[in-house]
C-alpha cells in the first residue's frame, strides 16, 4: 500500500516561514517608510493646503501632500481624554481633544464633533503644556474653547476614530459620520516636515527577522544531527554479529578482488590458497625492492 508523505510542518520549517513573513513585512515597511519620506520632501518644496473651516473639510479635497491638512476649527478641552497608541511606530500616549465648528450656523449642532487632534505627550506634561507648545495662539473664543487654526497632518486611523466616538457618545455627545484625526506639528512646518521618523516598525520587523534566520538555522543544525544519530543507532541495532570486526573472512571479501571472493573462505587455512597467494606477493614485493 502507498504510504504518502506526512504534511505536518516541522518546526524548522514552522521558523522559516515566520523568518520569510517577517522579512516580507520588513520589505513593506521600509517601502512605505520610503514613501513617508519622499512626500515630506515634495510637500517642503510646494505650499501647504489651503485652510477651510472644520465644517466643509473634504479629504479628497483638503488633504495635501503627505497628508497635510489645515482646518479652523474650535478645540473643546472638557472633553479631553489620554490614550496609549502607535504613532511613527513606536507606543506613545497622547491627548485626544474634540473639534467642534469655530462659528455657529443654523444647520449645525454647536455640540456637534467634527474631529479630534492628537498631540503626542511628553514625560510629565499637562494637557494644556501639551495644547501651548503645538497649538498657535487662539484666533478667538468660541463656545466650548478657543478657536485655533490647526495645521498638521491626518492620521489614518479609522479604528481609533471609531472607538474615541464610542466613548464620547457615552458621554452625551454626538459625532459626525466620519470623524477626522490630526496631529498637529510640533514646531515650525519645514521643521516638524524635515524631522526624521525613527522607524520603529523597521527596526522590529529587522531584529525579529535576524532572530527567526538564526533559530531556523540552529533548528535546521540540530534536526540534522538527530537524523545522523537516529541512522546510525539504527545500523547499530541491525548490524549482524562479528560484522563490526574489520579483520574478518567476509569483511575482507567485501575489498578483495571478485576473482579472488571464492577463495577467502579457507583464509583460515596455512596451506590454502590464500596463504600461498600471500606469500607470493610478499616474495615478489622482496624483488622488487
Amino acid at each position: 500500500m502507498l504510504k504518502l508523505p506526512s504534511l505536518r510542518p516541522t518546526l524548522p520549517q514552522v521558523f522559516i516561514l515566520a523568518t520569510c513573513l517577517a522579512f516580507f513585512a520588513y520589505m513593506v515597511a521600509g517601502y512605505y517608510a520610503a514613501q513617508d519620506t519622499a512626500s515630506r520632501r515634495l510637500a517642503l518644496r510646494n505650499l501647504p493646503p489651503a485652510t477651510v473651516s472644520i465644517i466643509e473639510f473634504e479629504p479628497a479635497r483638503d488633504v495635501g501632500l503627505a497628508r497635510e491638512v489645515s482646518v479652523r476649527a474650535q478645540i473643546d478641552p472638557a472633553f479631553a481624554m489620554r490614550r496609549s497608541l502607535l504613532l511613527d511606530g513606536q507606543s506613545r500616549i497622547a491627548l485626544i481633544v474634540p473639534i467642534l465648528a469655530p462659528e455657529p450656523m443654523e444647520f449645525v449642532d454647536p455640540d456637534m464633533i467634527f474631529g479630534y487632534i492628537v498631540v503626542p505627550l511628553q514625560r510629565g506634561e499637562s494637557d494644556a503644556e501639551a495644547l501651548r507648545r503645538t497649538l498657535p495662539d487662539p484666533d478667538e473664543n468660541g463656545l466650548y474653547g478657543q478657536i485655533h487654526t490647526i495645521a498638521g497632518q491626518r492620521l489614518n486611523q479609522t479604528r481609533l476614530a471609531g472607538g474615541i466616538s464610542e466613548t464620547i457618545a457615552g458621554w452625551g455627545r454626538v459625532t459626525s459620520r466620519s470623524p477626522v484625526l490630526i496631529q498637529p506639528y510640533d514646531g515650525p512646518r519645514e521643521v516638524a516636515l524635515s524631522r526624521q521618523l525613527r522607524g520603529g516598525y523597521l527596526r522590529i520587523f529587522l531584529w525579529a527577522t535576524i532572530a527567526l534566520a538564526a533559530a531556523s538555522v540552529t533548528l535546521l543544525v540540530a534536526q540534522h544531527r538527530l537524523r545522523l544519530e537516529r541512522r546510525l543507532s539504527h545500523v547499530a541495532r541491525h548490524r549482524r554479529p562479528g560484522s563490526g570486526k574489520p579483520n574478518g573472512a567476509k569483511a575482507m571479501a567485501r575489498f578483495a578482488p571478485l576473482r579472488e571472493q571464492e577463495l577467502l573462505e579457507d583464509a583460515g587455512d596455512p596451506q590454502g590458497p590464500v596463504s600461498l597467494i600471500e606469500r607470493m606477493r610478499a616474495r615478489i614485493g622482496r624483488q622488487m625492492s
